[in-house]
């Protein structure tokens, strides 16, 4: 992951859901925690 690639999107340019990412929090948190803390 690059900051230069994450970006907000407006809800209603977004089409219709097909997943849920929360079980994959925990590995999002951390790679978060490494990009911006570097731990």
């Amino acid at each position: 992951m690059a900051t230069q690639f994450m970006a907000a999107v407006p809800e209603n340019e977004l089409r219709v859901g097909i997943g849920s990412l929360a079980e994959q929090q925990n590995d999002i948190s951390a790679a978060l925690d490494m990009l911006f803390l570097g731990f």
